[in-house]
């Protein structure tokens, strides 16, 4: 009877998960009247501030609202079950499973401040060990139908507001990296470099009005990566700066060849040679929604488009570092996937690769050390990506949580095109 009712109920199981996929998994499908939910992970109140002033950046509107589950992330110690405690409704100590149960408070506190008429937050402590703590923050934006994942980069930056410290929380880089393998939506890495201190003391530029700005090279991640920035500066708080980088024709004719002599670098998944292809099925998409965001932000004031002509990694960088420093937040997509002449060179330095070539740069980079950094990626699986959907631990009664049910024509005048590149020339 045992051997005949486990895999029964396997079965059954795992057709229920199927039936019971969510339909918004990225920031692009969501429609102009659909709720945006957001899963926001902190490690400690550091990570609060900084996470709280995105979210309120992210433009909750009437049509739009915005959802967000906050989730404190508590290391398991000893041998207590893992949990999720509803703050609004569990209040049970947590014993010896890890640290005080009344740490969190402070976070929550933070982001319920967030509450308001298109804004809903419910905090959430979870705690679980490291090594399975990416599987229940996996599964828990699955079971609440989340859009997108913001998690903290696993260094905070210096007092100074300058480069990153090393902390004892450098077990959350795997954690990063686990849950952007495996998240069922898209996901982001913020890094953190005053981003709270700098609104609220109102040093943004131009009277209180954020400067944003998103480097746009190619790929489903910088779509993914568009579409949230787009989003965020239709808030009138919000001045956007797109800069996108267009490859030589000469460059992008003869990227395939160069490849080809670099195809004893294939992985499991196809190798180089696939990614070529994928990148090349990439521009008509890119073309097109680049058309789209020029149509629909032809009468946004606050919105520009700068197109950048560039022969290599180098010179993006180059490009990108004689910007003015004006930018409080940078967004780029993690160009996971991806193979791109305007990208050739930069992994061979890289010191966080989890972070893509472009978000790698400026995080280590000097000349963007005091704008806070976005990365994102599209989630797997999504209306863009068809094939190799991820694969999400099935299993997870390691974790416990009790939650309540929540109720809750022409655009020119904005195209800055530039064919030929200058030291004198800035974004």
């Amino acid at each position: 009877m045992t051997a005949a009712v486990g895999p029964i109920l396997s079965l059954t199981y795992k057709s229920r998960r199927r039936r019971g996929q969510y339909k918004y998994r990225t920031i692009r499908s969501i429609e102009g009247n659909s709720e945006f939910r957001i899963l926001a992970c902190v490690h400690s109140t550091r990570n609060a501030g900084g996470l709280v002033n995105l979210l309120a950046s992210s433009n909750p509107t009437k049509e739009s609202p915005i959802y967000a589950f906050a989730v404190h992330l508590v290391e398991l110690i000893g041998h207590a079950s893992a949990m999720l405690i509803v703050h609004d409704t569990c209040k049970t100590d947590t014993g010896g499973a890890g640290r005080d149960p009344r740490e969190p408070d402070g976070i929550a506190e933070a982001f319920e401040n967030l509450e308001g008429e298109n804004f809903s937050v419910q905090p959430l402590t979870a705690v679980s060990a490291y090594s399975t703590m990416h599987e229940d923050i996996c599964s828990l934006a699955e079971d609440k139908h989340v859009t997108l994942t913001i998690l903290p980069f696993h260094l905070h930056s210096t007092a100074e507001g300058g480069g990153a410290e090393s902390t004892a929380n450098d077990p959350f880089r795997a954690v990063n990296k686990n849950v952007l393998d495996n998240a069922p939506c898209s996901v982001a890495v913020f890094v953190d470099r005053g981003f709270s201190s700098r609104l609220a003391l109102g040093e943004s530029n131009n009277g209180g009005i954020r400067q944003f700005a998103m480097i746009f090279l190619g790929g489903r991640d910088d779509r993914e990566a568009l579409a949230y920035a787009w989003r965020m500066a239709k808030s009138p708080r919000v001045c956007l700066t797109v800069v996108r980088f267009i490859a030589t024709k000469t460059l992008a004719e003869m990227s395939p060849t160069v490849n080809d002599d670099n195809s004893d670098m294939e992985d499991e998944e196809g190798g180089i040679l696939k990614a070529i292809a994928d990148s090349e099925r990439e521009k008509p998409l890119d073309d097109q929604y680049i058309e789209e965001f020029k149509l629909k932000s032809r009468d946004n004031p606050s919105i520009r488009l700068i197109e950048e002509v560039a022969d290599n990694g180098e010179e993006v960088v180059r490009l990108v570092s004689t910007a003015d420093s004006r930018y409080d937040l940078y967004v780029v997509g993690r160009g996971n996937r991806v193979v791109s002449p305007l990208t050739s060179g930069l992994s061979n330095w890289s010191e966080y690769p989890e972070l893509g070539p472009l978000g790698d740069i400026l995080v280590c980079s000097s000349f963007a050390a005091d704008a806070s950094v976005l990365i994102v990626q599209q989630g797997v699986g999504s209306v863009d990506d068809q094939e190799g959907v991820g694969q999400v631990r099935e299993e997870f009664g390691h974790m416990t949580w009790h939650p309540p049910e929540m109720n809750k024509s022409s655009f020119a005048p904005f195209i800055h095109r530039r064919i030929r590149v200058t030291d004198d020339d800035h974004l």
